[in-house]
């Protein structure tokens, strides 16, 4: 069962990938609560996706531990996956001869969802599918595809979201879905790990923004609270010494 708090607990992670002259983790410690929208913030590089995977039960650490949902990532990794709605690179899983309600499905049959085809209904009109859902993935715009992995990580009803750059590439308007839905998680009290440049997008979907270099946490903030709306960007540039 899903423990009241903390939804994710990371005590001194480190990563090394063989042949890199650096860890892309290093000794990172992370706390985060129940309905907690947290936004991580760096340079391509920084180790954000490297530590949204190793949460998602994708990546083992080299060194030290992580919770998410009270079940370790390592050990209980098969109820990590049913705990955890996972997006990485937007299409990332999604298979292009099948049609997006196919995708959805499909995901829905791997993850043990009673009530397929209802939960598959849902997911179609929450994302606004409705019109693509019966057309092969194949040929999709970005934001088509962006919105059927969305779907594609929720039809289970995950209790906690890792976002990895869901805009990057969309249009003006897909990415205001993804906005508006990370909204309705924060809303439903879903907790929710989202990595993005936007500096815009972080300030109005957060909570609280950590940012992230050289694979370490050197500075944390909550927009609207401890910094006023539009000062994240500076935020950031003083963080990491960028911009002086």
């Amino acid at each position: 069962m899903i423990g009241a708090s903390p939804s994710v607990m990371v005590r001194g992670v480190t990563k090394r990938f063989p042949g890199m002259p650096h860890a892309a983790l290093c000794g990172l410690s992370l706390c985060v609560e129940r309905g907690e929208v947290l936004g991580l913030l760096g340079s391509n590089g920084a180790g954000k996706t490297t530590l949204l995977r190793i949460l998602s039960g994708l990546l083992r650490p080299s060194e030290g531990t992580a919770t998410v949902g009270g079940f370790d990532t390592v050990r209980d990794s098969t109820a990590v996956h049913a705990a955890v709605g996972a997006l990485f690179g937007g299409a990332v899983g999604l298979y292009e001869r099948l049609t997006a309600r196919e995708n959805i499905r499909y995901f829905a049959s791997l993850n043990g969802v009673n009530e397929i085809e209802q939960q598959t209904d849902q997911m179609v009109a929450l994302f606004g599918l409705e019109d693509f859902a019966d057309r092969l993935v194949h040929g999709f715009s970005s934001g088509m595809k962006q919105r059927t992995a969305l779907a594609r990580a929720m039809v289970h009803q995950p209790h906690i979201l890792m976002l990895d750059e869901p805009t990057t590439g969309l249009d003006i308007t897909a990415a205001i879905v993804v906005q508006e839905f990370v909204l309705r998680c924060r809303s439903e009290g879903r907790t929710v790990l989202i990595s993005s440049h936007n500096t815009g997008e972080l300030e109005r979907v957060c909570s609280r923004v950590v940012v992230v270099r050289d694979g370490a946490i050197v500075a944390e903030t909550r927009p609207g609270v401890d910094i006023a709306t539009g000062e994240l960007r500076a935020f950031y540039l003083r963080a990491t010494g960028s911009g002086a």
